[in-house]
């Protein structure tokens, strides 16, 4: 009787302990959590600061709002995830999580904001730009923004110092590409080829090396490399466009660090470092943007526009100049045609020697000259009757 029963349960048994496993693999997976924990408030000077309001924007979840006074621990769903650091003035600084770890948050000192456009000739599915400051002798991530954007990508500077910038892409690995020191107002492009990132990238650990502008006449370089496979270093300074350098210095030994007292304040210069490396090669180097220190002769009256909210070619604060411009095209224009087409250009370059407008002077040229060879041909035609 209890064998019968026995062989009876057996079967019960296991359809239920299969039924059950079934039931369990089906059940949706709860996604372990990475934990992140954020660091500061720190200026970008290193220094301790007022504590700061931050965002974590997490996907699929509620975003949370903290105040960072000292340390602060949270924990995602999903990577990646967006860090808002609110600045004054409607401003903010953003770095995208992309991996679990320690983040220091540092804001800026005298903030300004500039604006990078890349172009990817390599098409990465994940990339980031990234912006990186020497904080007392340690390399501190600032900020880190997606490539998906598709207007300027902006970046909150301290006024005077010196950021490296990279681009990151978590398959790929990071690259720097140049220093970059906030003293300009300007947009700026970087070209992302296939060269950036190579097959086989070779490793650089151990390397430090910067090339920056110290103030509007000089220039300082250094190199070092903690694991000696650097047989010679050689520093050089180039006008934009040019091939020779107009300046240039060697070592066979490092760390070596150089500085150059001759630049011309209104013009920017490309620095580079070329090595010979045990690892890395012959003539491996880098280059670093050595910008102009002329700031603008004055601030663009409708920048605050830029906080509107809405998806658009070009910054909003360009709109209303290029709408006064088209008026004052427009007003002559009623009078006097020719005159009209030369007041709207001349405007035009007030503009953007105000720093109003982000146009080069070399299309400014060519605009110009188009534009007064239409106005002698109008004029012509106005003498001879026909308009």
């Amino acid at each position: 009787m209890e064998s019968s029963l026995l062989r009876k349960a057996v079967p019960i048994l296991i359809a239920a302990f299969c039924l059950v496993w079934m039931l369990s693999s089906a059940a949706p997976k709860v996604a372990a959590a990475y934990t992140i924990t954020f660091k500061g408030t720190y200026s970008d000077d290193g220094l301790m600061t007022s504590p700061v309001n931050c965002t974590l924007w997490r996907e699929g979840e509620e975003p949370l709002t903290f105040e960072l006074d000292g340390e602060y621990v949270a924990s995602v769903q999903q990577l990646p995830a967006i860090l808002q650091i609110h600045l004054e003035y409607n401003e903010s600084r953003t770095i995208y999580i992309t991996e679990a770890g320690t983040y220091y948050v540092f804001v800026p000192i005298d903030s300004r904001t500039y604006y990078f456009q890349v172009l990817d000739f390599v098409g990465l599915e994940n990339g980031y730009i990234e912006t990186w400051l020497n904080v007392n002798g340690t390399l501190r991530l600032i900020e880190r923004q997606t490539l998906a954007l598709m207007n300027d990508i902006p970046f909150e500077m301290s006024w005077g110092y010196a950021y490296e910038i990279a681009i990151y892409d978590p398959d790929e690995g990071r690259a720097f590409v140049g220093s970059f020191t906030a003293k300009q107002k300007s947009t700026f492009l970087i070209g992302i080829t296939k060269d950036l990132f190579p097959e086989e990238i070779p490793s650089s650990a151990g390397i430090y090396k910067y090339a920056q502008r110290v103030n509007s006449t000089t220039a300082s370089f250094y190199y070092s490399d903690v694991n000696d496979n650097t047989n010679w270093v050689h520093f050089a300074i180039y006008t934009q466009g040019s091939e020779s350098p107009i300046a240039e210095f060697n070592s066979t030994s490092e760390p070596v660090s150089w500085t150059f007292n001759d630049l011309d304040p209104s013009e920017s210069y490309i620095g580079k470092i070329t090595v010979s490396h045990e690892v890395l090669g012959d003539d491996y180097f880098w280059s670093f943007i050595l910008p102009s220190t002329e700031a603008p002769i004055s601030e663009n009256p409708f920048s605050i526009l830029d906080n509107i909210a809405l998806s658009f070619p070009i910054q909003f604060r360009y709109v209303p100049v290029i709408f006064l411009v088209l008026c004052i095209f427009m007003a002559f224009s009623w009078w006097n045609l020719p005159v009209g087409v030369v007041a709207g250009y001349l405007f035009a370059a007030l503009f953007v020697y105000l720093g109003w407008l982000p146009i080069t002077w070399s299309w400014m040229m060519i605009s110009g000259s188009i534009g007064f060879l239409i106005a002698i041909i109008l004029a012509k035609e106005r003498e001879s009757g026909i308009l």
